[in-house]
Protein backbone atom coordinates (compact mmCIF):
# COMPACT_ATOMS: atom_id res chain seq x y z
CA UNK A 1 0.00 0.00 0.00
CA UNK A 2 1.72 3.52 -1.03
CA UNK A 3 1.98 5.88 1.72
CA UNK A 4 -0.25 9.24 2.17
CA UNK A 5 1.70 12.05 0.34
CA UNK A 6 2.61 14.94 2.73
CA UNK A 7 0.26 17.80 3.07
CA UNK A 8 2.14 21.02 1.69
CA UNK A 9 2.65 22.39 5.39
CA UNK A 10 4.32 19.16 6.54
CA UNK A 11 6.64 19.47 3.50
CA UNK A 12 7.11 23.10 4.59
CA UNK A 13 7.79 22.15 7.54
CA UNK A 14 10.24 19.15 7.09
CA UNK A 15 12.29 20.67 4.27
CA UNK A 16 12.86 24.31 5.33
CA UNK A 17 14.83 23.68 8.71
CA UNK A 18 16.97 21.17 6.49
CA UNK A 19 18.09 23.96 3.96
CA UNK A 20 18.33 26.76 6.21
CA UNK A 21 20.70 25.41 9.01
CA UNK A 22 23.19 24.10 6.24
CA UNK A 23 23.77 27.21 4.72
CA UNK A 24 23.94 29.41 8.03
CA UNK A 25 26.97 27.17 9.14
CA UNK A 26 28.41 27.46 5.71
CA UNK A 27 28.24 31.12 5.80
CA UNK A 28 29.37 31.25 8.93
CA UNK A 29 32.29 28.33 8.44
CA UNK A 30 33.41 30.44 5.48
CA UNK A 31 33.66 33.62 7.51
CA UNK A 32 35.21 31.93 10.43
CA UNK A 33 38.10 30.69 7.73
CA UNK A 34 38.56 34.17 6.36
CA UNK A 35 38.80 35.88 9.48
CA UNK A 36 41.41 33.59 10.54
CA UNK A 37 43.58 33.52 7.60
CA UNK A 38 43.40 37.36 7.59
CA UNK A 39 44.77 37.57 11.23
CA UNK A 40 47.25 34.74 10.20
CA UNK A 41 48.45 36.79 7.43
CA UNK A 42 48.92 40.11 8.57
CA UNK A 43 50.45 38.37 11.88
CA UNK A 44 52.93 37.46 9.69
CA UNK A 45 53.94 40.60 7.73
CA UNK A 46 53.98 42.05 11.60
CA UNK A 47 56.74 39.52 12.21
CA UNK A 48 58.72 40.09 8.96
CA UNK A 49 58.88 43.91 10.12
CA UNK A 50 59.59 43.13 13.55
CA UNK A 51 62.98 41.28 12.33
CA UNK A 52 63.72 44.50 9.93
CA UNK A 53 62.93 46.72 12.52
CA UNK A 54 65.19 44.86 14.77
CA UNK A 55 67.87 44.73 12.66
CA UNK A 56 67.91 48.80 11.91
CA UNK A 57 68.07 49.43 15.87
CA UNK A 58 70.95 47.23 16.68
CA UNK A 59 72.53 49.86 14.06
CA UNK A 60 72.99 51.45 17.09
CA UNK A 61 75.70 49.31 18.70
CA UNK A 62 77.97 50.84 16.02
CA UNK A 63 78.72 54.29 16.41
CA UNK A 64 77.15 56.48 13.69
CA UNK A 65 75.66 53.87 12.09
CA UNK A 66 71.93 54.19 13.43
CA UNK A 67 72.29 57.56 12.10
CA UNK A 68 73.31 56.87 8.88
CA UNK A 69 70.22 54.29 9.01
CA UNK A 70 67.51 57.09 9.89
CA UNK A 71 68.19 59.33 7.60
CA UNK A 72 68.52 57.32 4.36
CA UNK A 73 64.98 55.85 6.15
CA UNK A 74 62.94 59.28 6.42
CA UNK A 75 64.50 60.71 3.21
CA UNK A 76 62.95 57.67 1.29
CA UNK A 77 59.88 59.02 -0.76
CA UNK A 78 58.41 55.36 0.30
CA UNK A 79 58.36 55.99 4.01
CA UNK A 80 54.87 57.47 4.74
CA UNK A 81 53.32 54.76 2.09
CA UNK A 82 54.98 52.10 4.00
CA UNK A 83 53.62 54.07 7.39
CA UNK A 84 49.91 53.79 5.89
CA UNK A 85 50.47 50.24 4.81
CA UNK A 86 51.24 49.05 7.95
CA UNK A 87 49.53 50.67 9.84
CA UNK A 88 46.74 49.42 8.07
CA UNK A 89 48.02 45.81 8.71
CA UNK A 90 48.14 46.25 12.31
CA UNK A 91 44.63 47.17 12.55
CA UNK A 92 43.04 44.60 10.50
CA UNK A 93 45.47 42.05 12.49
CA UNK A 94 43.94 43.69 16.07
CA UNK A 95 40.90 44.06 15.19
CA UNK A 96 40.17 40.66 13.26
CA UNK A 97 42.36 38.96 16.23
CA UNK A 98 39.85 40.26 18.93
CA UNK A 99 36.84 39.47 16.52
CA UNK A 100 38.08 35.73 16.54
CA UNK A 101 39.02 35.88 20.42
CA UNK A 102 35.21 36.24 21.30
CA UNK A 103 33.95 34.10 18.62
CA UNK A 104 36.13 31.54 20.36
CA UNK A 105 35.31 32.22 23.49
CA UNK A 106 31.44 31.98 22.67
CA UNK A 107 31.61 28.54 21.07
CA UNK A 108 32.91 26.82 24.28
CA UNK A 109 32.76 23.74 23.31
CA UNK A 110 35.38 24.29 20.31
CA UNK A 111 37.41 26.67 22.70
CA UNK A 112 40.25 24.55 23.33
CA UNK A 113 39.51 21.61 20.59
CA UNK A 114 43.30 21.91 19.40
CA UNK A 115 44.80 22.21 22.36
CA UNK A 116 43.05 19.04 23.46
CA UNK A 117 44.65 16.78 20.62
CA UNK A 118 47.94 18.15 21.29
CA UNK A 119 48.16 18.51 24.88
CA UNK A 120 47.36 21.62 27.44
CA UNK A 121 47.30 24.61 26.41
CA UNK A 122 50.32 27.13 27.40
CA UNK A 123 50.57 30.29 29.14
CA UNK A 124 51.32 32.26 25.91
CA UNK A 125 48.08 30.35 24.48
CA UNK A 126 46.07 31.35 27.26
CA UNK A 127 47.24 34.98 27.62
CA UNK A 128 47.12 36.06 24.03
CA UNK A 129 44.51 38.49 24.33
CA UNK A 130 45.95 40.02 27.27
CA UNK A 131 49.02 40.07 26.05
CA UNK A 132 47.86 41.25 22.23
CA UNK A 133 46.38 44.12 24.56
CA UNK A 134 49.78 44.97 26.15
CA UNK A 135 51.52 45.00 23.03
CA UNK A 136 49.24 47.43 21.76
CA UNK A 137 49.01 49.78 24.55
CA UNK A 138 53.16 49.35 24.27
CA UNK A 139 52.89 50.08 20.05
CA UNK A 140 50.75 53.73 20.78
CA UNK A 141 53.54 55.01 23.46
CA UNK A 142 56.32 53.59 21.73
CA UNK A 143 54.97 55.72 18.27
CA UNK A 144 54.19 58.66 20.39
CA UNK A 145 57.75 58.88 22.19
CA UNK A 146 60.13 57.88 18.97
CA UNK A 147 58.64 58.60 16.31
CA UNK A 148 56.70 62.31 17.56
CA UNK A 149 59.51 62.26 20.21
CA UNK A 150 57.12 63.10 23.24
CA UNK A 151 59.03 63.10 26.36
CA UNK A 152 57.13 60.49 28.15
CA UNK A 153 60.46 58.94 29.97
CA UNK A 154 62.36 62.52 30.58
CA UNK A 155 62.98 65.43 28.25
CA UNK A 156 66.55 64.58 27.52
CA UNK A 157 68.21 67.60 25.13
CA UNK A 158 69.54 65.80 22.19
CA UNK A 159 70.63 66.44 18.71
CA UNK A 160 70.43 62.86 17.33
CA UNK A 161 68.16 59.69 17.50
CA UNK A 162 70.50 57.84 18.94
CA UNK A 163 71.23 59.71 21.92
CA UNK A 164 67.46 60.35 22.03
CA UNK A 165 67.03 55.94 21.81
CA UNK A 166 69.94 55.72 24.34
CA UNK A 167 68.67 58.32 26.72
CA UNK A 168 64.93 57.14 26.44
CA UNK A 169 66.77 53.11 27.23
CA UNK A 170 69.10 54.84 30.16
CA UNK A 171 66.09 55.93 32.12
CA UNK A 172 65.14 53.68 34.60
CA UNK A 173 60.95 54.48 34.00
CA UNK A 174 62.35 53.84 29.95
CA UNK A 175 63.58 50.71 30.61
CA UNK A 176 61.50 49.23 32.27
CA UNK A 177 58.61 50.23 29.73
CA UNK A 178 60.59 49.04 27.26
CA UNK A 179 61.77 45.82 28.38
CA UNK A 180 58.28 44.98 29.86
CA UNK A 181 56.84 45.70 26.01
CA UNK A 182 59.74 43.50 24.11
CA UNK A 183 58.88 40.77 26.74
CA UNK A 184 55.39 40.77 25.49
CA UNK A 185 55.54 40.94 22.38
CA UNK A 186 57.58 37.63 22.26
CA UNK A 187 55.58 35.77 24.34
CA UNK A 188 52.39 36.47 22.24
CA UNK A 189 54.45 35.84 19.28
CA UNK A 190 55.50 31.98 20.85
CA UNK A 191 52.09 31.67 20.40
CA UNK A 192 50.78 33.37 17.34
CA UNK A 193 53.23 31.78 15.07
CA UNK A 194 52.39 28.77 16.15
CA UNK A 195 48.55 29.69 15.52
CA UNK A 196 49.62 30.83 11.73
CA UNK A 197 50.65 27.69 11.28
CA UNK A 198 47.39 26.29 12.76
CA UNK A 199 45.85 28.18 10.38
CA UNK A 200 47.78 27.22 7.32
CA UNK A 201 47.04 23.67 7.77
CA UNK A 202 50.91 22.87 9.29
CA UNK A 203 49.39 20.56 12.04
CA UNK A 204 50.62 17.55 11.47
CA UNK A 205 51.92 15.41 14.50
CA UNK A 206 55.12 14.80 12.52
CA UNK A 207 55.56 18.70 12.75
CA UNK A 208 53.91 19.50 15.59
CA UNK A 209 56.99 19.53 18.56
CA UNK A 210 59.37 21.28 15.57
CA UNK A 211 56.71 24.05 15.15
CA UNK A 212 56.57 24.42 18.55
CA UNK A 213 59.72 25.03 18.93
CA UNK A 214 60.27 27.43 16.09
CA UNK A 215 57.40 29.63 17.39
CA UNK A 216 59.13 29.88 20.23
CA UNK A 217 62.33 30.61 19.09
CA UNK A 218 61.15 33.12 16.80
CA UNK A 219 59.43 34.98 19.90
CA UNK A 220 62.58 34.93 21.80
CA UNK A 221 64.96 35.80 19.39
CA UNK A 222 62.85 38.93 18.28
CA UNK A 223 62.53 39.59 22.54
CA UNK A 224 66.34 39.31 23.22
CA UNK A 225 67.12 41.08 20.30
CA UNK A 226 65.42 44.25 21.30
CA UNK A 227 66.75 43.55 25.44
CA UNK A 228 69.94 43.78 23.90
CA UNK A 229 69.57 47.21 23.01
CA UNK A 230 67.88 48.34 26.45
CA UNK A 231 70.95 46.76 28.17
CA UNK A 232 73.28 48.62 26.21
CA UNK A 233 71.25 51.72 26.54
CA UNK A 234 72.01 51.25 30.47
CA UNK A 235 75.57 50.04 30.51
CA UNK A 236 76.51 53.35 28.42
CA UNK A 237 73.94 55.22 30.67
CA UNK A 238 72.76 57.06 27.97
CA UNK A 239 75.32 58.13 25.93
Amino acid sequence: MSEPAPSPGSSARISAPIATPRAGFLHAGLSSVTKKYAVAMSGLALVGFLFAHLAGNLLILIPGAFDQYAAALHASPLLPLAEIGLFAVFVVHVALALVCARANRDAKPQKYAVAATRGKATLASRTMVITGCTVLVFVIVHIAHMKFRAPLFGNPTVETGSQWVLRTLAHPLGALFYAAGVCAVGVHLSHGVWSLFQTLGWNSKRWHARLTCLSRAVGALLAAGFLLIVVYALLRGGR
